[in-house]
């Protein structure tokens, strides 16, 4: 029995100063929410392209693409798509979104018992940002 109390003793402290230190460990790193990463890559875009059009820089900053955005101001907004097809000789490229913040999408149908994947999707034509769509 004394034995058991003295192990439990020794147990104790050392979980604690275990657990302290793994979290001093931790307190280094920094969690971050997407709307978090996703302002920090539209702070860095603007900040590294100053000359942008007033009314592009002001969608961009509001999370929102509009017609005629080039592939890099697309991507300063929603981030890097999920996959990238080309038609025409590249002069058509077609980017799709993950389901994700800030490219909203909504759950498919599930009433016949298949889940479709939802994507959001943007195309371009020679490199300017003509439709995009999100279910």
């Amino acid at each position: 029995m004394a034995g058991r109390v003295c192990l439990q003793a020794v147990s104790r402290p050392l979980a604690v100063s275990l657990i302290v230190a793994l979290l001093s460990a931790c307190a280094g790193l920094e969690l971050k929410t997407e709307r978090q990463v996703a302002r920090e890559r539209v702070a860095a875009y603007l900040a590294a392209h100053p000359d942008t059009d007033r009314a592009t820089a002001d969608a961009i900053r509001q999370f929102r693409v509009r017609e005629g955005m080039t592939l890099p101001q697309v991507q300063a907004v929603w981030g890097a798509p999920h996959e990238v097809r080309k038609w025409r000789n590249g002069k058509i490229t077609h980017w799709q979104f993950p389901c994700r913040w800030p490219a909203h999408c909504y759950p498919g149908d599930t009433r016949g018992g298949i889940v479709e994947p939802q994507y959001t999707e943007a195309y371009f034509e020679n490199g300017r940002l003509v439709r995009w769509w999100s279910p």
